[in-house]
């Protein structure tokens, strides 16, 4: 019969491991809600969830009192949420991560080898659209001169052909300049990706883009206070000309996303590739 995984209304604190970790797709559907992480090393770890649909949301992650690191998965400690395959499949999900609030976690959201991974979208019960927006905030507190020896990400997606990442917050408390490893949202090798609808503030990258991202999208996001707000790793990122285009007047309609970088002392760049000599 269909085992259902209901986690929510609990308190995890100064926990040097987990505070959830599920895997090997044994449930019919996961939910994580309402919880309350405090001091926990990695929040909600989800490991080969092929099959379960899943919702995250109204979850509550502080790293403010972080412990120090135990190496519980290479490159994921001080990370809220991961969703994590080890190999990509067509028959998963959908991911729903929604409505929850990351405080100085170094990662917040991260999937790897996931379809429909919906980041900040919650189910529509009609079912007539992907998902109905209900935005994560994720909050830094790095300060402007913090000394990155790792990568501090928002969101993260790796190999999520299809994921949306909509109407969610990335802030640090103040501007920082002159490092590519904190980035708002990273993509990585995901295609046909929607990116709508985010605010992203004070991170030297607001989103960062390597390998095949082909088709993939930015519509409406708000840059502000960034040193590059859109970066491609190298010549070889595949990110498509951003715009609709409209057969009928034969033209391109613009996406609408707002740079907002007046604020900047440091030179800037709105868009930048890396390894050909400059932005584009």
């Amino acid at each position: 019969g269909k085992i259902e995984s209901l986690i929510q209304n609990n308190q995890f604190k100064n926990v040097e491991s987990y505070g959830i970790k599920q895997g090997n797709n044994v449930y019919s559907s996961i939910t994580i809600a309402n919880n309350n992480f405090n001091a926990v090393t990695v929040g909600a770890y989800l490991f080969e969830i092929y099959k379960s649909p899943v919702v995250i949301s109204g979850n509550t992650f502080d790293n403010t009192q972080y412990l120090l690191p135990v190496n519980l998965l290479p490159n994921f400690d001080n990370t809220a949420i991961t969703i994590q395959n080890s190999v990509p499949t067509t028959k998963v999900g959908p991911f729903y991560v929604f409505n929850n609030t990351i405080v100085n976690y170094r990662l917040g959201i991260h999937g790897e080898n996931l379809r429909a991974f919906r980041v900040g979208l919650e189910p529509d019960p009609t079912g007539l659209t992907e998902g109905i927006p209900n935005a994560n905030t994720i909050e830094y507190n790095l300060g402007a001169n913090f000394a990155l020896s790792q990568y501090y990400l928002g969101i993260w997606l790796q190999n999520c052909a299809n994921g949306r990442v909509i109407s969610n917050t990335i802030t640090n408390n103040l501007a920082m300049n002159g490092t590519d490893k904190f980035r708002g949202i990273d993509i990585t090798a995901s295609t046909n990706c929607r990116i709508n609808c985010n605010t992203i503030d004070k991170s030297p990258r607001s989103i960062y883009f390597t390998g095949d991202c082909g088709r993939t999208k930015m519509r409406s996001n708000y840059f502000k206070n960034y040193d590059i707000a859109v970066e491609l790793f190298d010549g070889n990122t595949i990110l498509d000309d951003q715009g609709d285009w409209d057969a009928t007047i034969q033209d391109w309609r613009p996406l609408n996303n707002e740079w907002d970088d007046d604020q900047i002392v440091s030179p800037f760049s709105r868009v930048f590739r890396n390894g050909i000599g400059g932005p584009i």
